[in-house]
Order: C-alpha cells, then structure tokens, then sequence
C-alpha cells in the first residue's frame, strides 16, 4: 500500500494479486472505472470490479464493489461456489430484533450460545442446518469472519459481503483470512 493510494489502485492491485497468486485458466478479472446506468441493482454502485477463479479447491468469484456515494469505500464480496442442501443466513442483530425476542415475538433459532444468539439474526431452513449452527467449531468460523455485513449459505454457495472503510482492508493479508475461512466453511458443508 502507497500513501494516499486511491480505492481505484489498491482495488487493481488486489486483483492483479489474485490472478497471479491463482493463476490457470479458469483466474481472470475485469475492473470498470464508470457507472453502468443500464445495471439498475448497481445505482448507488460503480461496476463492480471482479477476480473469479479457483480458490482452495472452490471455483470463486470476488467483487469489489466500489460506492458511488462514499467515495473513500467500498464494499466485498466473496462467492464460494458450493453445491450443498443448507439454507442460513446470518446478519448482526439490531435493536429491534433484540426487543422482539424479550417480548417473545421473535421465532429466531437460538442456538444456545450466549454471545452467538446475542451478536447474530440467523435464519435457517432445516434440521440440518439447526446442527451445523450447534457445532461449536463452525461457530467459531463464523465469528473469525467478522466484521461482516451478512453471511449466507444456500444451496448453489457461501457468500459473505463486508464492508471496506481504507485501502489497507484491500490488502491480500487482509483478504485471505476470510477466504481460508470460507475454505473451511465449505468442506464442513460438503461433509455433511
């Protein structure tokens, strides 16, 4: 990182990173440096930028998000590719879910950890995915991916968006950790 690097710059690095570090045929990557008025679910977003290729094993696709309408930010979002039958997603909890469970109007799965229940909205669709939350290694997976916007696993992949507030969060030591997490996530999924 140089100083007083731009979002543009570090995003390109990041994904000449990438390709070079996974390289074969399937790592490519494609940047935009305009808005794409014709993209409407991209209006308060430029074009994202996009690395896909094969990460751990996993065919992946990372974008980098940039906003329109807070120039010095961006936003992350990593795509592993993972045919599996769970269905959860998990987001932080505010305030209003909070209230909502005290009063008991809230059917969120509770998973009996204090601080998980307490940090996280998580919605799940079956008794497979009751167990894979139960497990406390999985768990802790979770938890070493913060900070995250939401966290989603369904039948086609694992996705998780964060939020990137400098040009150092686009670093490749910055990244990594999440991607050996997702890693991991990936094969707990394909066991069960």
């Amino acid at each position: 990182m140089q100083k007083g690097e731009r979002i543009e710059t570090a995003t390109l690095r990041l994904l000449d990173d990438l390709a070079n570090r996974f390289a074969g045929e399937s790592a490519s990557y494609r940047s935009y440096s305009r808005y794409d008025k014709s993209r409407p679910e991209y209006r308060h977003y430029l074009v994202p930028s996009t690395f896909i290729g094969r990460i751990n094993g996993y065919d992946t696709t990372i974008q980098v998000h940039r906003r329109r309408l807070k120039p010095g930010q961006c936003s992350l979002l990593v795509k592993v590719h993972v045919p599996s039958n769970i269905d959860i997603s998990i987001k932080h909890e505010h305030i209003d879910e909070k209230v909502r469970r005290f009063f008991g109007l809230s059917n969120e799965f509770q998973t009996g950890d204090k601080y998980f229940d307490d940090s996280y909205l998580l919605r799940i669709g079956s008794r497979v995915d009751q167990m894979l939350l139960k497990d406390p290694d999985f768990r802790e997976t979770v938890c070493k991916l913060e900070p995250f916007r939401f966290l989603n696993i369904n039948c086609n992949e694992i996705s998780i968006c964060r939020n990137m507030t400098s040009v150092a969060d686009l670093e490749f030591i910055q990244i990594e950790p999440i991607l050996t997490s997702l890693g991991d996530i990936a094969r707990r999924i394909c066991k069960s």
